[in-house]
């Protein structure tokens, strides 16, 4: 079975192909080269040009080269709708892979929401055997925490649902790294509110903040302005008390 990626790349090359056969049609009727390309673009994107003089516009290669012009824009709507369609099944596949996976994890960190925070203590983490899912704002937040390697979800930080869909039944921690402390807020309560055994800790990005955040009997709060310099990710790591953790079997 051909893959959606072979026939987008068929599809392509044919398109190519027809243009440049159509273009040399042209020049070989006796049109010039820049003529024949303007002319070859524009009727393959079947808009009204007038650019071949009338003299050559019963030349027999002329006439094939406006046949293959024809066939180029319903070739390109096919590939759109091609990258379209198999875009929505490989993010459908994804989805399915990512929820199996998560089912599988015990004892995982749950970063929300995925940013450079996320990103540097999903790293952490990792080197320590703790494995990580993200909760992604939304589905382009999504992707390019799976083109980092990390497996995460997309949803709400108000919903408790998001947290079951990432896992937090089975989930050691919940960190909430926003760089808004209420949004950090909003996702320690909700987090708390579906797993009263998870253990919660949030950046707390302004220290006026910080005795607010300990009010909602979060376990830890780092300020990155007083880390003095240390690793955003390794002060996580050590607030959780997870650097006896040990990777799983």
């Amino acid at each position: 079975m051909v893959s959606v990626k072979r026939t987008k790349q068929l599809i392509t090359m044919l398109v190519i192909a027809l243009l440049i056969v159509s273009v040399a049609l042209k020049v070989s009727a006796g049109l010039t080269l820049q003529a024949s390309a303007l002319d070859t673009a524009m009727s393959g994107l079947q808009m009204d040009y007038i650019g071949i003089p009338m003299a050559a516009a019963d030349n027999w290669q002329v006439g094939a080269a406006k046949l293959l012009d024809a066939l180029v824009l319903p070739l390109l709507a096919l590939l759109i709708a091609i990258s379209f369609v198999g875009a929505l099944a490989g993010f459908d596949i994804r989805e399915k892979v990512t929820r199996a996976k998560i089912r599988n994890l015990r004892r995982h960190a749950i970063l929300v929401p995925f940013n450079s925070y996320a990103e540097e203590l999903a790293a952490e983490l990792s080197k320590r055997g703790i494995k990580s899912v993200v909760l992604a704002k939304t589905k382009k937040g999504l992707t390019k925490a799976m083109e980092a390697g990390l497996i995460g979800v997309v949803g709400d930080i108000d919903e408790p649902e998001t947290f079951s869909a990432a896992g937090i039944a089975s989930a050691e921690f919940v960190v909430a790294c926003d760089y808004d402390d209420m949004k950090n807020a909003i996702t320690a309560i909700t987090a708390r509110s579906k797993s009263a055994s998870v253990k919660v800790i949030s950046v707390v990005n302004d220290s006026e903040n910080q005795d607010k955040m300990m009010s909602l009997k979060i376990d830890a709060v780092v300020a990155p302005e007083l880390s003095a310099g240390q690793d955003i990710a390794d002060e996580i790591v050590k607030n959780a008390f997870v650097r006896s953790w040990r990777k799983e079997a």
